[in-house]
């Protein structure tokens, strides 16, 4: 077949992706030293929120509100691997690991930071701070309710402030560099697998070629639509 345009986006930085053998993808694995430093930075981060939690907390909340102590520790935690994920990222993609498998934590990590700030920790502050009426000698209410019915509007908030914007600008522009050649031109090879695309970037990669295959190089943008939880990650980044 004809072959008269091809568009390459850039292959560098931390969520590139690998092949493996025969063009498939790598597993989806994180280098095994990686995922020992993972879990023992989970654990010290529970170990030292807990610390802080009890150092901090007022002598009034012993042995009550567990509910919200629970939401601070482990809030704590996805906020500090929100950062520590970052040399751990770069550990993995030097290990061998699949940059992939970050990716997907990345995500889950920026989703739960969502999470914590949409839905859990309103409820947990209306849930606190509800008269349950007994205080003010009225009729007794479920401080539940109250925290549900608050969190609810709080969410409606969100979503009418999210959702538009998602499905309004919730596109990116990705950069690629264009080469357009005459087909008659190219080597003759098979582009139905991974073999023969590597043979392609191999004469478009080598600027000596230019003159050889009438090359012509111009750059161009990809207008991608991102999935929800990837946009949530540039939100809540941001």
């Amino acid at each position: 077949q004809q072959l008269n345009r091809l568009a390459f986006a850039p292959c560098e930085g931390p969520g590139r992706r690998t092949l493996g053998a025969g063009g498939a993808m790598s597993d989806n694995e994180v280098a095994p030293f990686v995922a020992a430093s993972l879990a023992i930075t989970i654990v010290l981060c529970l170990v030292t929120n807990f610390y802080i939690l009890v150092y901090w907390a007022s002598p009034e909340d012993k042995n009550e509100a567990y509910f919200p102590k629970a939401l601070v520790v482990v809030g704590l935690a996805i906020t500090e691997l929100a950062v520590l994920f970052l040399p751990l990222d770069v550990a993995n993609s030097t290990s061998g690991g699949s940059s992939s498998a970050f990716s997907e934590l990345w995500e889950a990590i920026f989703c739960l930071v969502a999470i914590w700030v949409v839905v859990l920790i309103p409820f947990a502050i209306f849930y606190y701070e509800s008269d349950d009426g007994v205080l003010l000698g009225g009729p007794k209410r479920s401080r539940i309710w109250q925290g549900v019915k608050w969190e609810a509007a709080c969410l409606v908030a969100a979503l009418l402030t999210v959702l538009p914007m998602y499905f309004t600008i919730g596109r990116t522009d990705v950069p690629v560099e264009t080469v357009a050649a005459d087909a008659q031109l190219l080597p003759v090879v098979t582009v139905t697998d991974f073999e023969g695309v590597d043979q392609l970037d191999g004469v478009f990669d080598d600027q000596f070629n230019d003159d050889a295959y009438d090359l012509d190089r111009g750059s161009d943008s990809l207008e991608l639509t991102v999935s929800f939880p990837v946009y949530v990650v540039g939100l809540m980044g941001w």
